[in-house]
């Protein structure tokens, strides 16, 4: 039903339903209850007589019928009136006194009074305390503000904590009572102690407010005493709902290793037949039940239960089922089907809403059915002669003096699936109504019922996780392990999403974007000296050449040099070259300028003289070689070659 629906929940009939969780009594239900000692704390007994009540005339009118013949004399003997008062469920003194008091007041007097003071306290705190007080000369006004304080120091103790004793209570209160005895009286403590003594009425009938304790220290106690409604799981197909949970197997069993361990179990139950399925897990030690362990449970669940795939889940509160890929594979899982999975997770009414995964709260275990289905399993289970039973504190064992008796992994793994087979074929209450899970579904099929199961490379792709990883050496990393196909080596630097399955990590699956680039396998380890290695090196590094091959195949090859002189004819760098050399503005020297310049040059040519000749030439030479170079160098840019360097140095 949506949670924004105005329809009205159906009454349920007695016995039908089943118990989850509901809210709290109300604080003003809780104040309006009438104290222990009295109608909203104390008062004084008085007061008329209420009216008589319907039930109380009927019941008078009852007796008058019974002792009707004792009245006209027709029982005689004590025998007659002895079997006239068995034959109406009583004993032959009361109809001798019914009829005392007819004889008395008539019909009204065999209707019972009821006590004036009924509900209210006789005494405030006790006796003793009351005389002292009455002694003392303190008014009754004060002493019931006094009784009126202790009750609520007495509700606040046990408030506090919740399972103490009455006499604990009773120990802490007392002296409150000895400082209000004490301001009132007017009289010393060790006289008020002597009278300050608290009856176990007057704590225990507060009681009730241990609640509050209850719920601030103990939640699963707390939940257990809190009302529940009731949810019928009638109109239930298979598969609609499925539960999850992981409980031990409570039967030791040997490790390889002969060490002993616990296995633990992995079920899935369906709501609307009750049957199970149930993998189970040896975890080493000091480990336990993880994510990978649940989702390759949940995948044979889906592909060997006889309800199918699920439609809803309720999973328990536990990290291992903390797994956020079981909600993104259903979407796959219709991706990959084309549509042929969908179809079992639309909604078949507007205000159903399938394909999504309810989380257990902790400490309320009413609303997890499946933990009562395992209570049942393990009675079961209790007939194998290792069973240990729950309490692992105090371990039954076969043998007094003896310790457990370990059995091998094959024997609980067959003994589990008898006990399940068995448990399938009992007849259960509740909503099954006395048939067994297995004529049940039974009945589900006859009536045309389909189960849709996915096998298991199908569930493995689509219950992985996704992971961006980078190719290095043909080979990607992901969830700890290393996976290689030579369909990587052309994806070498580039960044992929992987899917991993974590439950069944034999594969990862590579896509670049949509496109399936490689389906990589793990990476092989040899030992040191193993020829296999070298072997299967040589058969990957000769996978790689033909990848590489392959890749010159699908390639056009040009002259990167005729590319790069096409490009420069596109880009017009030519035309920018002699339009910048052409609006180039010239410098010119200062007549000052040119005449240090022409200085500096008779000075050198002075000094010819006094040079070899070979050095007189390369001084002489020295400006026109540094022009002839800066003109080569032009030449070559504007596309000329070495020999019209040298004929262009010539003519110069």
């Amino acid at each position: 039903m949506a949670a924004n629906s105005t329809e009205q929940p159906r009454p349920c009939p007695a016995g039908g339903g089943e118990l989850t969780p509901a809210g709290l009594p109300s604080p003003a239900a809780l104040r309006a209850a009438p104290a222990a000692t009295g109608v909203s704390g104390f008062s004084d007994a008085g007061g008329a007589a209420g009216s008589v009540s319907q039930a109380l005339l009927i019941e008078a009118a009852k007796r008058r019928l019974i002792i009707n013949p004792l009245i006209a004399g027709d029982l005689k003997g004590r025998a007659a009136m002895e079997q006239h008062a068995r034959a109406h469920g009583t004993t032959a003194a009361t109809l001798y006194r019914w009829c005392a008091a007819w004889r008395r007041g008539g019909d009204a007097a065999l209707v019972d009074k009821s006590r004036l003071d009924k509900g209210q306290a006789r005494v405030l705190i006790s006796a003793p305390w009351e005389a002292f007080m009455r002694g003392a000369g303190v008014p009754r006004e004060q002493m019931l503000a006094i009784a009126d304080e202790l009750v609520r120091v007495v509700r606040g103790l046990w408030a506090q904590q919740g399972k103490s004793s009455w006499h604990q209570v009773a120990i802490l209160a007392e002296p409150v009572l000895v400082r209000l005895t004490c301001a009132a009286a007017g009289c010393d403590e060790v006289v008020a102690q002597r009278c300050s003594r608290l009856m176990r009425r007057f704590v225990e009938g507060e009681r009730r407010f241990g609640l509050v304790a209850i719920k601030d220290r103990d939640g699963k106690a707390f939940y257990d005493r809190t009302p529940s409604i009731k949810r019928s799981r009638a109109h239930l197909m298979p598969g609609d709902c499925v539960f999850g949970d992981v409980s031990p197997a409570d039967i030791p069993v040997l490790r390889p290793d002969g060490t002993v361990a616990w296995a633990r179990l992995i079920a899935w139950m369906d709501a609307a037949t009750n049957m199970m399925h149930i993998t189970g897990h040896l975890a080493n030690k000091g480990g336990g039940v993880r994510r990978e362990h649940v989702a390759l449970s949940f995948a044979a669940m889906c592909a060997q239960a006889p309800w199918g795939m699920p439609k809803r889940l309720y999973l328990d509160n536990g990290s291992e089922y903390k797994w956020q890929e079981m909600l993104d594979a259903w979407a796959q899982m219709t991706r990959l089907t084309q549509g042929v999975f969908a179809g079992v997770w639309e909604p078949n009414a507007a205000r159903e809403q399938y394909g999504v995964v309810t989380r257990s709260v902790p400490f309320k275990p009413r609303a997890k059915l499946i933990e009562g289905a395992f209570g049942n399993l393990l009675n079961i289970m209790g007939w194998h002669p290792s069973f240990a039973g729950s309490d692992r504190m105090r371990k039954k064992v076969a043998t007094l003096g003896q310790g457990l008796k370990p059995v091998p992994v094959a024997d609980l793994k067959g003994f589990l699936g008898q006990a399940v087979a068995c448990f399938h074929s009992i007849e259960q209450e509740g909503h099954l109504q006395g048939q067994s899970p297995a004529q049940r579904m039974a009945e589900f099929l006859a009536q045309g019922f389909v189960p849709t199961q996915a096998n298991a490379e199908a569930l493995a792709f689509a219950f992985a996780e996704t992971h961006e990883c980078r190719v290095r050496m043909g080979r990607v990393q992901v969830g700890g392990m290393e996976y290689q196909a030579k369909e990587l080596v052309a994806w070498d630097g580039e960044r992929l999403t992987v899917r991993w399955p974590r439950h069944a990590p034999d594969a990862a699956w590579c896509f670049k974007g949509q496109q399936l680039v490689a389906m990589a396998t793990p990476t092989p380890v040899f030992a040191w000296g193993d020829q296999a290695g070298a072997r299967h090196a040589a058969r990957i590094a000769s996978e790689a050449r033909e990848v590489v091959e392959v890749m010159r195949g699908q390639v056009a090859w040009l002259d990167p040099r005729d590319l790069m002189g096409e490009v420069a004819r596109l880009a017009r760098v030519d035309l920018v070259v002699d339009e910048a050399a052409r609006r180039a503005r010239r410098i010119e020297l200062t007549p000052e300028a040119q005449a240090i310049t022409e200085a500096r040059k008779a000075q050198l040519l002075a000094a010819l003289d006094k040079c070899q000749p070979v050095d007189r030439e390369l001084i002489a030479n020295r400006h026109a070689l540094v022009d002839e170079e800066a003109d080569a160098f032009r030449i070559w840019l504007d596309g000329g070659d070495d020999d019209a360097i040298n004929k262009e140095r010539t003519a110069a």
